[in-house]
């Protein structure tokens, strides 16, 4: 007889199209009604960093399921959007569930670098992978007073193009010298927001990485406009990007 196959988990997959998805996510019939009973009341939604969210599986009044309690703060900390794409792979015993979260791209979400939650006054907290929150400076209480240089590796200016839009690159002497090659992410401060932005790393040019999720809600938010120049300047003492506008 022939070696059977690792066996696979139950599995289905759902894209973010209804305007509650931030409160709750139903789940599909045709799931629950094959692998329900398997499911527990309360179970833990695991991404690939290792992090996990527990969250309550709750009957609704149409006679259909949903990840109610605790679903609301996965959402929020994984930065989940309208159109996104996940994939729910159902483990043994049914307690624990790996997620996959995928981009309106159709590339998966790197959710290491994104987790992040609001407090009270909406300004936004980011988390380590560690679970450990991650304290940044204010952007209103950051010194603005003009100390940078042209010749430092720490500072370079460029124009903003409409291929800006989603991603920027930073020059490679300044990436090196700011040491973007080992961060998985890093602050950027403008004049009114700062924002976490993942750094993408690509494999085929060592020297080459994109501030990419998270630029593009920066960039709007701070009102940069294309054709204008920008300086970008790294501060050590910080561990921030600081972006400016750079008058003529």
């Amino acid at each position: 007889m022939g070696r059977k196959g690792p066996r696979k988990k139950p599995s289905f997959f759902k894209i973010i199209i209804r305007k509650d998805f931030s409160r709750l996510l139903r789940l599909p019939p045709a799931f629950m009604q094959k692998y329900g009973s398997n499911l527990q009341k309360n179970v833990k939604l695991r991404i690939e960093s290792g992090r996990s969210w527990y969250v309550k599986v709750e009957s609704m009044e149409d006679g259909l399921f949903c990840f109610s309690r605790g679903w609301e703060k996965f959402a929020q900390d994984v930065g989940l959007k309208m159109g996104e794409f996940l994939v729910f792979n159902l483990n043994a015993g049914g307690l624990s569930v790996d997620v996959s979260v995928y981009e309106t791209s159709g590339c998966k979400k790197d959710a290491r670098n994104i987790l992040r939650c609001k407090d009270k006054s909406s300004s936004p907290l980011y988390y380590e992978t560690s679970g450990c929150k991650k304290e940044f400076p204010d952007a209103r209480n950051i010194c603005w007073k003009d100390e940078s240089s042209s010749s430092s590796p720490l500072y370079y200016e460029t124009v903003l193009k409409i291929h800006h839009r989603s991603r920027i690159t930073p020059s490679r002497t300044f990436a090196r010298a700011a040491g973007l090659m080992e961060k998985e992410s890093v602050e950027v401060v403008g004049e009114h927001h700062k924002q976490c932005v993942t750094l993408n790393h690509n494999q085929a040019d060592a020297l080459r990485v994109d501030m990419a999720q998270g630029w593009c809600e920066f960039r709007s938010a701070n009102g940069l406009e294309y054709g204008k120049t920008y300086s970008f300047e790294f501060i050590p003492k910080n561990n921030i990007i600081k972006v400016k506008e750079v008058e003529n």
